[in-house]
C-alpha cells in the first residue's frame, strides 16, 4: 500500500519512511537507505525522526546511518534550501 502511495505521489514522505522502517526492519539495509534518503529530501524533519526511532537500531551503528541523520545535515539543507520552514 505504502509502494502505491509512494508511486502515486513522490511526495508522500511518510509512505518513503514507512517504507524505509519495513526495509529495515527485514534487514534489507540497501532498501531502507533509499527510502529513508527520499523522506529526507521531501522532508528534512524525518532525518531527526529517524536518529530517534528504534525500527532503525539495526541501523544505528553504521557510519552511513550516522551521515544522513545527523543533525548537522539538515542545517546545511536547510541553509542550502534558504528556508527553515517545513
Amino acid at each position: 500500500l505504502a509502494k502505491r502511495v509512494l508511486a502515486d505521489d513522490p511526495r508522500q514522505d511518510l509512505a518513503a519512511y514507512l517504507l524505509a522502517v519495513i526495509e529495515a526492519r527485514r534487514g534489507h539495509i540497501d532498501g531502507a537507505f533509499e527510502y529513508l534518503r527520499q523522506a529526507i529530501a521531501i522532508n528534512p524533519g524525518s532525518r531527526a525522526q529517524a536518529r530517534h526511532d528504534e525500527d532503525f537500531d539495526a541501523l544505528q551503528d553504521l557510519e552511513a546511518f550516522r551521515s544522513l541523520t545527523d543533525a548537522t545535515g539538515q542545517t546545511a539543507q536547510v541553509a542550502k534550501r534558504g528556508r527553515t520552514d517545513r
